[in-house]
């Protein structure tokens, strides 16, 4: 997860502060992963479908499922510039 933050501080220059709600919530989409079995580098379009229907199911808001997509999209940015 470090080398995660020092891309979010590097090229995306946010706030440690964002990058700490970014962490907690990256750790809820990994969680979900974990429980269905899944691997970040290997989600299709049809596995973040069903992430947001989990999200929903949680009850979580519409703008807290967008942010988490934002945090996801990210994440595979950082994926794709390892």
């Amino acid at each position: 997860m470090k080398d995660f933050r020092d891309y979010l501080q590097a090229h995306k220059q946010l706030r440690e502060s964002t990058i700490d709600n970014y962490e907690r919530q990256l750790s809820f989409y990994f969680h979900w992963l974990k429980e269905e079995g899944r691997k970040a580098e290997e989600i299709s379009y049809n596995d973040l479908l069903a992430f947001l229907s989990h999200c929903n199911k949680k009850g979580l808001s519409y703008q807290h499922c967008g942010r988490l997509l934002t945090v996801i999209r990210h994440y595979f940015f950082y994926l794709l510039y390892q």
